[in-house]
């Protein structure tokens, strides 16, 4: 054994490692079901808000004399936009998990070496496939984590444009032509702050990459 590594403690590393690659199999299988249920919850999310759409349509096509072609007009920038978004998150979804294979790949060869440079005592190589390992670890719970947050963004999303829409009508017979262009307003300023800190993060990455580079 080299000088300077402790066997036992890298025998139980590539152990571990070994372990965590033959568990990723259900951690793939549990991100595919994660999809089902996101497109389930997104045609659930769906039909409860056309129905509350259907509702407020009929109020204000009687109380404010609003024709229902002019209403679903009005509405057609929410549902667009609904639609990107969760077309953004679909494949978000599934770049992750394609990411995520191929860092199981890499994985599995990196620690082929590791066992390969063990059995020929290259101290070096020993050195640099033990930081390769963690780089990818450490991408892997950083990808994990930029993933569930986005998730998490795109859910409580949902549930506020349900709520403003379920707000509006609780209104009742109470509500008028405007309370519905001021829920449209927010939403459209919502958005837009959105896509300005998109934009933030892609500029502020592209500079470290430029500058890294």
């Amino acid at each position: 054994m080299p000088e300077g590594l402790d066997l036992q403690i890298i025998q139980d590393m590539i152990t571990t490692q070994e372990a965590r690659l033959q568990s990723l199999g259900e951690v793939f299988d549990s991100f595919y079901l994660i999809h089902d249920r996101f497109q389930e919850d997104i045609y659930q999310s769906k039909e409860e808000r056309e129905k509350v759409k259907t509702e407020l349509r009929e109020i204000l096509a009687q109380g404010e004399h609003l024709r229902r072609k002019d209403f679903d007009h009005t509405m057609q920038g929410v549902k667009t936009a609904q639609e990107e978004r969760e077309r953004d998150v679909k494949t978000l979804l599934k770049t992750y998990i394609q990411g995520q294979q191929a860092m199981a790949q890499r994985l599995r060869d990196t620690l082929k070496s590791f066992r390969e440079c063990l059995t020929q005592g290259e101290v070096q190589r020993i050195k640099e496939c033990r930081a390769l390992i963690q780089e990818i670890l450490s991408q892997q719970e950083e990808r994990k984590c930029e993933v569930a947050s986005k998730l998490q963004e795109f859910h409580n999303e949902q549930l506020a444009l349900t709520q403003r829409l379920k707000d509006l009508l609780a209104k009742g017979r109470e509500l008028r032509i405007k309370d519905l262009k001021e829920m449209l307003n927010e939403f459209n300023a919502q958005r837009q702050k959105r896509w300005a800190l998109q934009r933030q993060r892609k500029t502020a990455v592209a500079t470290f990459l430029h500058q890294g580079g």
